[in-house]
């Protein structure tokens, strides 16, 4: 682990243990793309996890960047190829839920929704709602027709119903609050019997964060809060009380590889490659990638994975 020289103690907020092992602090290659901060991130040896404190809060982007990453998130519902091609993505990759659609009318929630692109994609099976703290995204969210999309950050309180089926996708990391307090959330909003599926979750024992340390994607973007280890998932999912808890390494992220190589490249040259750049090296290594992050998730290294769990009750 690449511990810095400073050390101050700092609260673990899952287990809220004592933590003076900062794995990381500062960022001088992305940081600046996202927000002026320079995230300081600490190893909980309790929960092995990654969390950065001060947390990243959404409020400390530039109203320009959330908007920018509203229209990067906001490809359904043009009637354009690129939303067509967006609509096919999410039909193949998400589908690990959207097979139980023979067992309609089921109602699903979305948390951290965005611009509500899953929720959009599977409203012909599922009751679909979706919660999201952004303004923007969740107007976008509307625009689609989508009635059930709550504006407000992940309580209990906001609901008044259950759900069949709860998901976060690429959402759990990114938490404000504590982890722990939103599984044991969606516990309680679950139905007996009722799955939850948390998707493409940023591995700390995966290769990247091996070969590329400090510089990996997940730690060089400072919106992300938190970095996971299964363990973390397989001991509080337990003691919340799921079962048949199931880890997936996710071989499609291929994607987080080429973009921790680039992050690294910058550093080795002492520049900042152009976007155009980026994305033609990125296209020609293409094929290299994919077939690694493939080799890496068969031995269960890859940069990200995903869990579902069952609520114990009458199954669906």
């Amino acid at each position: 682990m690449n511990v810095t020289n400073k050390e101050r103690a700092t609260l673990c907020p899952v287990c809220h243990t004592v933590s003076t092992q900062p794995y990381y602090s500062g960022n001088q290659v992305v940081v600046e793309d996202f927000v002026h901060r320079h995230g300081e991130y600490f190893y909980c040896q309790h929960c092995q996890i990654l969390f950065q404190d001060p947390p990243f809060i959404v409020s400390e982007l530039s109203p320009e960047l959330i908007q920018a990453e509203v229209i990067n998130q906001n490809p359904l519902g043009t009637g354009t190829l690129i939303g067509h091609i967006y609509s096919l993505y999410y039909r193949f990759t998400r589908r690990a839920i959207v097979h139980l659609r023979r067992l309609t009318p089921l109602r699903l929630l979305d948390v951290g929704c965005g611009t509500g692109q899953f929720c959009k994609t599977v409203s012909a099976y599922y009751e679909a709602w979706g919660v999201d703290s952004s303004p923007q995204a969740c107007e976008v969210a509307r625009s689609y027709g989508l009635k059930n999309i709550v504006c407000d950050t992940f309580r209990r309180e906001l609901f008044d119903l259950k759900f069949n089926v709860i998901t976060f996708w690429q959402t759990i990391e990114h938490l404000e609050s504590s982890p722990l307090e939103a599984l044991q959330t969606a516990f309680d909003l679950l139905e007996p019997g009722g799955i939850l599926y948390i998707g493409e979750v940023p591995n700390i024992n995966g290769m990247e964060f091996r070969v590329f340390g400090a510089r990996c994607f997940y730690l060089a973007s400072p919106v992300h809060n938190y970095i996971f280890s299964e363990y973390f998932f397989t001991t509080s999912l337990s003691q919340i009380g799921f079962k048949e808890i199931k880890i997936r390494h996710d071989w499609k992220n291929y994607t987080l590889l080429s973009g921790s190589f680039m992050i690294k490249l910058q550093d080795w040259l002492g520049i900042k490659l152009s976007a155009t750049t980026r994305l033609l090296m990125a296209l020609v290594t293409y094929p290299g990638w994919a077939l690694l992050n493939v080799i890496v998730a068969w031995q269960k290294k890859s940069a990200t994975f995903s869990i579902m769990a069952l609520k114990p009750g009458q199954k669906l």
